[in-house]
């Protein structure tokens, strides 16, 4: 198995951050009309800073696993909104690399050769967008 399927399925069968948050400041919903995907996220924050954020959801193993490294990260930046922005970049195409705390997410530049499932793996990454803008 590759590396690829291998981390994706590793957060898709035993998720850590994928339960409703008891105190959460916000939530927001995203749903991925061409598949059905459906996910909420629900954090804390200060300013654009992710002090705890979880998901519940259901859809494909490629979306849930997305939401749940997205969980896994986050918390880690200080500019949130820029990891979103290269992360969809590198799945659009964009020669991206992350390093060090962000690495896990090169995972996902596989799905530049699988436009259909693009979507399924950006759901979460446009969720959270909703939620900073």
């Amino acid at each position: 198995m590759s590396l690829y399927k291998e981390t994706l399925m590793k957060h898709f069968r035993d998720p850590q951050f994928k339960r409703e948050l008891t105190n959460y400041q916000e939530m927001e919903d995203g749903v991925n009309p061409s598949c059905g995907d459906n996910i909420t996220l629900y954090l804390n924050k200060n300013d654009n800073i992710i002090e705890e954020i979880s998901f519940t959801g259901n859809g494909c193993a490629i979306s849930m696993a997305s939401a749940d490294i997205l969980c896994s990260i986050i918390t880690k930046t200080t500019d949130p909104k820029a990891v979103i922005l290269e992360f969809i970049q590198m799945i659009t195409g964009g020669d991206i690399t992350f390093k060090d705390d962000l690495e896990v997410l090169n995972v996902f530049k596989e799905m530049q050769n699988f436009p259909a499932r693009r979507s399924c793996a950006i759901l979460p990454w446009k969720t959270l967008e909703k939620v900073l803008s």
